[in-house]
């Protein structure tokens, strides 16, 4: 079975995907592109990918991440079209070429998948992600450890205060109400219910007045970006106050871009290591730590971030905010440590750190679970059959 894997930004699994791909026995053609920036029209694009299908036999094509335009291509050429998405929710404007009957779309969020179908799509697979695992024989024990507790990722910043600029006293109330309502709340994403027609009216309407344009060339807001930088505002201050909070408590270490410098105030007993490289300092770092922090970005409805799995794949210990696929698939205090609440984060992050036992034997029972349960190996198989494609 001839593949290709088309490649428009490099992400940090491509070659976990290359590697079981080639391991499972298809030809893959591995090729890299460039990030357009029109997901679904880019005649360039599109011609570079049509004149490498028109020039080799391929039984199927491959993306990490949905694209409409090389739907396209491949609804004109009647090839199957398989993407696996890694971003929840999945960036796009509509739901053009989303229907074609080539696609196979695969989401790792339950409630953003079930959203898709109950519009009708037929094209769309509830799927979650996978993560290899280091062997055991690498694990470290805790008189290893270099910290009591760290945290991988981006402390994000979003456009909200941006967006919220023009708005009347009322509508900027309104979402800060929002705001403090979410912030409380884990595991439930209520804000899009609060977000009605009558009130992205209402924030327009705001706009228009604050503008010296025709009210043609206004911008108009749509729930979806409202909601995701509702989203990303929420989580920037939960992992704010997270790493401030267990910093004055423990020692705690923070890879991720170059901090703010309104923020550094926050993060003054932080060991911060910048960013990692993924396949080698990530792990480390999951290792050297007695526990692994994963507060979920707001915008993830229900479904369990790469993160999450990275950590428990090199044997780590997980302590995630509250969510529920990870609750499903995953035996809460015996395989992953969840909590509701920063005081809960508090509480349980002192137990683990006091019980090494405990938080030993609960990190092993994850790893076990991640090579049981989350292989891709097992995933790709799963995406393969579906569309009908046995190698």
């Amino acid at each position: 079975m001839n593949l290709l894997f088309v490649n428009l930004y490099q992400l940090y699994t491509h070659d976990s995907l290359l590697k079981n791909l080639t391991h499972m026995g298809y030809h893959v053609c591995d090729k890299t592109y460039y990030t357009p920036k029109d997901f679904y029209h880019d005649e360039i694009l599109e011609s570079c990918i049509l004149k490498d299908i028109q020039n080799a036999s391929f039984d199927v094509v491959f993306t990490i991440n949905y694209w409409p335009l090389v739907a396209s291509v491949c609804h004109t050429y009647h090839i199957p079209y398989i993407s696996w998405s890694y971003d929840s929710p999945m960036n796009l404007t509509s739901m053009e070429t989303m229907d074609y009957p080539e696609n196979f779309i695969f989401i790792f969020d339950k409630i953003e998948y079930l959203t898709y179908k109950k519009k009708g799509l037929h094209t769309v697979y509830h799927l979650p992600l996978a993560a290899d695992c280091i062997p055991a024989s690498s694990i470290h024990k805790s008189v290893d450890k270099k910290y009591d507790i760290s945290f991988v990722g981006s402390l994000y910043q979003s456009n909200l205060p941006e967006l919220m600029q023009p708005m009347s006293a009322y509508n900027k109330g309104y979402l800060q109400a929002i705001i403090a309502a979410q912030k409380k709340i884990y595991g439930y994403y209520l804000v899009d219910e609060m977000l009605s027609d009558e009130l992205l009216l209402s924030i327009h309407s705001d706009y228009l007045q604050a503008s010296s344009q025709e009210p043609s060339n206004v911008y108009m807001l749509s729930k979806e970006e409202l909601s995701y930088s509702i989203a990303t505002q929420i989580t920037h201050l939960d992992r704010i106050t997270l790493l401030s909070l267990l910093s004055k408590h423990f020692h705690t270490a923070l890879a991720s871009d170059p901090i703010e410098k309104n923020l550094q105030e926050f993060f003054s007993e932080i060991d911060f290591l910048g960013r990692v490289s993924y396949q080698k300092e990530m792990p480390q770092l999951f290792m050297d730590s007695k526990i692994n922090l994963n507060p979920i970005l707001r915008a993830i409805r229900s479904g369990i971030p790469l993160r999450a799995l990275d950590i428990l794949s090199c044997g780590g210990f997980l302590l995630s905010s509250y969510q529920p696929e990870l609750a499903e698939s995953f035996i809460p205090d015996q395989e992953v440590v969840l909590y509701d609440s920063m005081e809960d984060a508090l509480a349980k992050a002192d137990f683990y750190l006091k019980h090494n036992d405990l938080r030993e034997k609960i990190a092993i029972n994850g790893y076990q679970r991640i090579r049981s349960d989350f292989q891709y190996s097992d995933r790709l198989h799963t995406m393969m059959q579906t569309a009908g494609i046995f190698c």
